[in-house]
């Protein structure tokens, strides 16, 4: 099995990190605009349904560095990495299952900050961690570009629906598209929002970019929408070293809500790369014909909760993990046993988390998207995901889709490795160590 050499984590850091939620929230139809309002900078923020309210402090806050500015990156990798560690650490606990694709978020908040000038469009950098915009488009282009190319099944498909009957600004149609097609390889479709096929066009384009495997995630379209931006990904891969289908077998699965019968995958005696790390072990599993693989974290004490211990760790450390499972030997692993699973959740709003983050202005009706209107700003993020492991390999999907409204009409060793208790994973490009997805399992259904 080859041993696969890591970039310094400077390109791409998240196609898909996909952490999906055994109890998901619940989802949320566009048209019900009393959850889309979005407050301005000094207002108070409700608490999102799917959170419990006393849990979570839901004042911005945002990553700093030293000096107090938040942390921005230079490398499209890191920045993606960043914003995903950033969600995961908001989204996950120790009693829910959670995924989602970093990628695909930041590759749809990249196409709107495109179209955003300002206080807004700072706001909008810092959370994503991107230093150049320019730059991270161009990276964007490369990072596309390198993963289709692959030998496996990878695609990423980007889009833009405005409305025919909404005014738009002069650099719209002449400069943002124009952009979008050329960064992200971004669709355009001029619709009639008013129309009932354009909502049932729309889905049918993300059934067809995710393999049918997320059919939705535009329920309905509010009537002062005029664009909606979409990224959908889409992963299928074989194991490099596949898992005999007559090794698996039911096992107990040690969830915190209750031990669980489950089947369980097993291999014997094969060599992989393996890590600890400040309470971590880490195994790697690669896909074949590529430079894809999944990473798979359990606690070394297992009293102890991975995901806990893995969002306590530095945006450094988290890195540093990475680079020391990318850089390390393979090792005789005696035995590994890791749960079949298939997660998938319902539409999550990420305003709240976005917001929490530091990402106001362009969520509420001061936004500033100059280049696309003067009177518009985002009223939601939305994100989807798909996950499936057995046997063969690995199916995963992810859409994110940003709503854009007009604000004038709104408010060595032998080493055995079993994963019998919560654990993580992460779906990655070993060569410029992108994590297409993240995600964490604390119950198997």
């Amino acid at each position: 099995m080859k041993k696969h050499l890591l970039l310094p984590i400077l390109l791409f850091s998240t196609l898909f990190l996909s952490a999906c939620g055994g109890q998901p929230a619940e989802e949320q139809p566009l048209l019900e605009q009393p959850s889309v309002e979005v407050p301005s900078d000094d207002a108070s923020l409700e608490t999102p349904p799917s959170e419990d309210p006393s849990s979570e402090d839901i004042s911005p806050e945002t990553p700093a560095s030293e000096s107090g500015s938040p942390e921005v990156y230079s490398s499209a990798a890191e920045s993606i990495n960043a914003l995903g560690y950033d969600l995961f650490a908001k989204m996950s606990s120790p009693n829910k299952n959670t995924c989602i694709s970093p990628y695909s978020i930041e590759l749809a908040l990249g196409m709107a900050a495109n179209g955003s000038s300002g206080t807004t469009r700072d706001e909008m950098l810092n959370v994503m961690h991107v230093k150049d915009l320019d730059a991270f488009n161009r990276a964007v282009t490369a990072s596309g570009k390198k993963l289709e190319s692959d030998a496996m099944d990878i695609r990423i498909a980007n889009s833009a629906w405005y409305d025919e009957n909404m005014l738009f600004s002069d650099s719209f149609e002449a400069s943002y598209l124009p952009l979008l097609k050329d960064s992200y390889n971004a669709e355009a479709f001029k619709k009639n929002f008013s129309d009932s096929s354009t909502l049932s066009t729309m889905n049918d384009w993300i059934s067809r970019a995710t393999n049918d495997k997320i059919t939705n995630i535009v329920s309905e379209i509010p009537q002062d929408t005029i664009l909606i931006l979409l990224n959908a990904v889409y992963f299928n891969a074989h194991w490099e070293v596949p898992f005999p289908k007559d090794g698996t077998t039911d096992k107990v699965f040690y969830s915190p809500s209750g031990d669980q019968m489950v089947p369980f995958m097993h291999l014997s005696d094969g060599y992989f790369q393996y890590v600890e790390y400040k309470g971590i072990r880490a195994l790697r599993m690669n896909y074949e014909s590529s430079d894809m693989a999944m990473d798979i974290l359990i606690p070394v004490d297992k009293e102890q909760n991975v995901t806990e211990l893995f969002n306590n760790l530095t945006f450094e450390e988290k890195q540093e993990l990475y680079q020391k499972l990318s850089d390390s030997e393979e090792n005789l692993i005696s035995m590994i046993r890791i749960p079949k699973f298939e997660f998938s959740t319902e539409n999550i709003s990420l305003n709240d988390y976005l917001i929490r983050l530091g990402m106001t202005k362009a969520l509420s009706p001061g936004a500033d998207f100059s280049l696309i209107s003067e009177e518009a700003f985002i009223s939601q993020i939305y994100h989807k995901t798909f996950i499936r492991v057995d046997e063969n390999g690995t199916e995963a999907a992810a859409v994110t889709s940003a709503m854009i409204e007009r604000m004038s009409l709104i408010e060595g060793d032998i080493i055995s490795f079993e994963a019998d208790v919560p654990f993580m994973y992460y779906i990655s490009d070993t060569a410029d160590g992108t994590i297409l997805f993240i995600g964490s399992m604390e119950s198997i259904d």
